[in-house]
C-alpha cells in the first residue's frame, strides 16, 4: 500500500491543482438570490449508479492518498477554523472506514446533490455559498464524469472535496463560522464535533441535529427572508430629514411616506386608512415601530425614531445575518430550563420547556465596561451581600471622591483595608491623606457592608466565571424606567431580583416569599446553594424575528454590528 501511495503523489498533485483551478463557475455569485437563476437550480433527477466493488477498492486506495495530502490552508476555505475542519474530515472518513461516500463509477449519489442544494441555499441562513466551493464542486464533477470511465484518482479527489465542503457547512451550522472570542474574548461553550453526527446520519438528519433548535433562530431565518423581500418590493427606502419633528395633530407628506412603509413592515395594518394627517391611526404605527426598535413608545417622531427609521435596509439585513451567526455560537439545544439575557435588549428571560416563565428588565455594562457574551451555570445565591469594590473602580472612581471628601467611605457604609488579606484589620479612612496616594500603586481594599444602599442591592446570583460577572439587585431602581440601560461596570442588574430568587428556590423547603425577604435584609451575607445548576446565556441580539412574525431591532450599543466587524465574517452572504 505504501508503495502504491508513493506512485500516486505526482498525478495526485496535478489533479488537486485542477480541482482548485478557477473555472467559469467560480466567478463571484450575484447578490440576488441564487434561486432566481434557473441555471443554478438542480431540478434534474440524478439517479445514482451503484459503485462496482472492484472500482471501490481502487478508489479507496487513492482516497487514502488524497487524505494524506490535504493541506489545511490550501484546501479548507475557512481560515478561522481550518485546523478543526481538517480534523473533522479525517475523523469522518475514519468512521466511514476510509471509503468514498459521494461518488460512484458513473455518477455521484443523491446526497451529493442534496449537499449542493444545501450550499446553494446557504443564503437563507445568512451564509455564502462560495464558502463551500459549490460551483467548484459542480465544475469538478462535470470534469470527472466527462469521460465514460472516470479515473479513480479524480473520483477520490471529488469525494474528498465534497467532504471538506460538507464538514465546513456542518461546522458553521453547529458552531458558527467566526469564533466568539473575536468579539468578546470569551468562548460561549464547547465546540461541537460534527463528524460523528454527519457520519452516522443522513445529510438532512445531520444538519437538522446541528442547526440551532432555539425557536428564535428559525424566526430570525424567516425575518431575514422577509427583509430580503422587502428590499426588492419597497421602492421608497429613502431617509427622512434628521431634524424632522412631528407629533399628534401635525400634517406632513412625511406622515404618508412613513405610513406606507409601516404597512409593509407590519407596524400598521395593510388596509389602514392613512393620509398626511398625524392622527390616532398613524400614532399606533409609530408606537409599534418604536417598540420594535427598543425606543420609548411615546408616539412622537423625534431624533431617536428618525435615526432608527433611517437605517438602510441593507444594513438591517446585515444585522440579521450577524445575529444568526451569533445564535450559531450557542449549543444547538439550550436545555429544558435556562436563563437568557439579551444585552442590547436589556432583558432577562427564563425559559422552561420552551415557555417563557419569567421576564424582567436589566441594566448592562457601559460601552467602556461591556457585559461579555458567554455561557455559565448559575450555582448559588448570596443574600445580603457585601461588595468588594474592584481595584479599577477604587482607583478611577472612589479615590477622586475621597480626595474631595475624606468622609466618603464612612457616609456610604464602606470599610477600608490596607491590603487584600482576609485577616487584615480595617483602617480609619478619614485619617489618610488621599491626595498623597498614588493611583497607580494603590493597594487598599474597599468593602461595602450589606444594606439597602449596597451597590449590589440585597441579593446577588453567582455563576462562577473568569471575569467575575454575575446578576444582582441594585438600589438605583429608577434607571429601569429608561429605554436605554447600559450603566453598569459589566454585571447585570435586575429589576425583580426577589422574583428570580423565588423562582430558583421554589423547590427548596422553607424558601417562601417571607423567608426570601428576611434573608435579603440581614447584617451578614447568607449563601444558598441551588438544588440544580441553571445555564445562563449572555447573548448579544440586536436583530431577530419574534414569535408574532415581527422583526425586532435594537441599538447596537457595543458596535458589534459595525462594518469593520461584518468584514470579519467572510463566510456570510454578501
Amino acid at each position: 500500500m505504501k508503495k502504491l501511495r508513493q506512485t500516486l503523489y505526482i498525478p495526485l498533485i496535478y489533479v488537486l491543482m485542477v480541482a482548485c483551478k478557477p473555472t467559469l463557475g467560480t466567478l463571484e455569485i450575484s447578490s440576488i438570490d441564487l434561486a432566481t437563476y434557473e441555471t443554478d437550480t438542480f431540478d434534474q433527477d440524478f439517479t445514482p449508479v451503484p459503485i462496482d466493488k472492484t472500482a471501490t477498492a481502487d478508489v479507496s486506495d487513492y482516497l487514502a492518498t488524497v487524505l494524506d495530502t490535504i493541506e489545511t490552508a490550501r484546501h479548507v476555505r475557512d481560515l478561522y477554523n481550518a485546523y478543526q475542519i481538517k480534523e473533522e474530515v479525517l475523523h469522518f472518513y475514519q468512521l466511514k472506514n476510509t471509503s468514498v461516500v459521494w461518488v460512484g463509477e458513473k455518477s455521484t449519489t443523491k446526497e451529493f446533490d442534496e449537499l449542493l442544494n444545501l450550499f446553494l441555499n446557504a443564503r437563507s441562513h445568512g451564509l455564502n455559498p462560495q464558502s463551500y466551493d459549490v460551483f467548484k464542486l459542480i465544475n469538478l464533477r462535470k470534469q470527472v464524469y466527462e469521460k465514460r470511465n472516470p479515473n479513480n484518482l479524480a473520483l477520490a479527489v471529488l469525494d474528498v472535496r465534497m467532504t471538506i465542503a460538507y464538514m465546513t457547512y456542518a461546522y458553521h451550522m453547529a458552531n458558527g463560522s467566526v469564533p466568539p472570542r473575536t468579539l468578546s474574548g470569551l468562548e460561549v461553550g464547547p465546540q461541537i464535533a460534527v463528524a460523528p453526527i454527519c457520519a452516522n446520519n443522513s445529510v438532512s438528519k445531520a444538519i437538522d441535529l446541528l442547526t440551532p433548535q432555539e425557536p428564535a433562530y428559525y424566526q430570525t431565518v424567516a425575518a431575514l427572508s422577509k427583509y430580503k423581500t422587502l428590499e426588492k418590493e419597497i421602492i421608497d427606502w429613502d431617509p427622512l430629514p434628521e431634524d424632522l419633528s412631528l407629533e399628534m395633530g401635525d400634517t406632513s407628506v412625511y406622515v404618508l411616506k412613513m405610513a406606507n412603509r409601516f404597512m409593509q413592515t407590519g407596524d400598521l395594518a395593510k388596509d389602514a386608512l392613512v393620509t398626511k394627517d398625524f392622527d390616532s391611526v398613524f400614532v399606533a404605527g409609530v408606537v409599534n415601530f418604536q417598540r420594535r426598535h427598543g425606543l420609548e413608545p411615546d408616539g412622537v417622531i423625534g431624533k431617536a425614531t428618525i435615526a432608527a427609521y433611517n437605517i438602510p435596509i441593507s444594513r438591517k439585513i446585515d444585522m440579521l445575518k450577524l445575529n444568526l451567526e451569533r445564535m450559531r455560537w450557542l449549543p444547538e439545544d439550550l436545555g429544558d430550563k435556562y436563563i437568557i439575557v439579551n444585552i442590547p435588549d436589556y432583558y432577562l428571560n427564563i425559559f422552561e420547556k420552551g415557555k417563557n416563565t419569567l421576564s424582567m428588565r436589566t441594566i448592562v455594562g457601559k460601552e467602556a465596561s461591556q457585559t461579555p457574551i458567554f455561557r455559565e451555570d448559575l450555582e448559588y445565591i448570596v443574600f445580603s451581600p457585601t461588595w468588594t469594590v474592584p481595584p479599577g473602580i477604587v482607583r478611577d472612581e472612589i479615590l477622586p471622591k475621597l480626595r474631595a471628601d475624606n468622609q466618603y467611605l464612612i457616609k456610604r457604609g464602606y470599610k477600608l483595608y490596607p491590603d487584600w488579606q482576609e485577616d487584615s484589620e480595617p483602617l480609619e479612612s478619614d485619617k489618610i491623606d488621599w491626595n498623597s496616594v498614588n493611583p497607580e500603586t494603590i493597594t487598599y481594599r474597599v468593602v461595602q457592608d450589606p444594606g439597602p444602599s449596597n451597590a449590589l442591592g440585597l441579593v446577588k446570583f453567582i455563576m462562577p466565571n473568569s471575569v467575575n460577572i454575575y446578576l444582582h439587585d441594585t438600589p438605583s431602581d429608577y434607571l429601569f424606567n429608561r429605554s436605554e440601560r447600559a450603566f453598569s461596570h459589566g454585571c447585570i442588574r435586575l429589576e425583580y431580583p426577589d422574583k428570580l430568587a423565588a423562582y430558583l428556590l421554589k423547590d427548596l423547603k422553607g424558601w417562601d416569599e417571607e423567608a426570601i425577604a428576611e434573608a435579603m435584609n440581614q447584617k451578614e451575607p447568607k449563601t444558598v446553594l441551588l438544588s440544580e445548576k441553571l445555564p445562563v446565556y449572555l447573548v448579544y441580539r440586536s436583530a431577530w424575528g419574534d414569535e408574532t412574525g415581527l422583526v425586532q431591532f435594537r441599538k447596537d450599543i457595543y458596535e458589534y454590528d459595525s462594518e469593520s466587524n461584518f468584514e470579519k465574517y467572510t463566510t456570510l452572504a454578501d
